[in-house]
C-alpha cells in the first residue's frame, strides 16, 4: 500500500547524510580490499617450511577479497541509488507541496545496503585471517604469534559489528519510519 504522507525535509536531509557516510565508509573498505588483492604476500623467512600456507589458502584469500569488494560495491551502489531517489523526492515536494509523489521501499533498501556492508565486512575479516596464515604461518602449527592476532582482529571485528549493527538498527527502525 502506498502512503501519501510526506516526511519532513529535515528527515530527508538526515537520510542523505547517513547515505553519504555509508558510501564513504564502503569506499575506504573497498580501497583496503583492492590493496589486498593487488599486493603480493609472501611468508616471513622465520616461518618453518611445514607451516607455510599452500596455494589453497592463497586462492581462498583472493576469493574472499573479491567477494568483499563485490559486497561493498553493491552496498554503495544501493545507497547512492537511494540518495538519488531521496534527492528527487525532496525536489518534487519543494516544488509541488501537494504532490502525491512518495518515496517507496526506502527502509527495505536501507536494510539491504546495511546487510551487504556487514557481509562485505565479514568476508574482509576472513580474508585478513587468511592473510595472517599466509604471512605468519598456519594456525595448526600453534604459534602464538599467529593465533593471537587472529583472535584480536576477531574480537575487534565483533565489537565493531555490534556497534554498527546497533546504530544501524536504531536508525532503520526509528528514523526511516518517516518514509513509507
Amino acid at each position: 500500500m502506498v502512503q501519501t504522507l510526506h516526511p519532513d525535509l529535515g528527515a530527508v536531509q538526515l537520510h542523505k547524510n547517513v547515505l553519504d557516510g555509508m558510501v564513504a565508509a564502503n569506499g575506504l573498505f573497498t580501497a583496503a580490499v583492492l590493496l589486498g588483492v593487488t599486493s603480493t604476500v609472501t611468508p616471513l623467512s622465520s616461518v618453518p617450511t611445514n607451516c607455510i600456507a599452500g596455494d589453497d589458502i592463497n586462492h581462498l584469500l583472493v576469493l574472499l577479497e573479491v567477494g568483499s569488494f563485490g559486497c561493498y560495491l553493491l552496498s554503495s551502489l544501493i545507497a547512492q541509488g537511494l540518495k538519488l531517489k531521496i534527492v528527487y523526492y525532496e525536489g518534487i515536494v519543494k516544488k509541488y507541496p501537494d504532490t502525491k509523489e512518495t518515496v517507496e521501499n526506502v527502509r527495505t533498501f536501507f536494510y539491504i545496503s546495511v546487510l551487504f556492508t556487514l557481509l562485505g565486512s565479514s568476508l574482509f575479516l576472513l580474508s585478513i585471517i587468511e592473510l595472517i596464515q599466509i604471512k605468519l604461518g598456519l594456525y595448526s602449527c600453534g604459534n602464538p604469534a599467529v593465533v593471537i592476532p587472529a583472535i584480536v582482529i576477531g574480537l575487534l571485528f565483533l565489537f565493531g559489528i555490534l556497534v554498527y549493527g546497533a546504530y544501524a538498527y536504531q536508525f532503520l527502525n526509528d528514523v526511516t519510519k518517516r518514509f513509507p
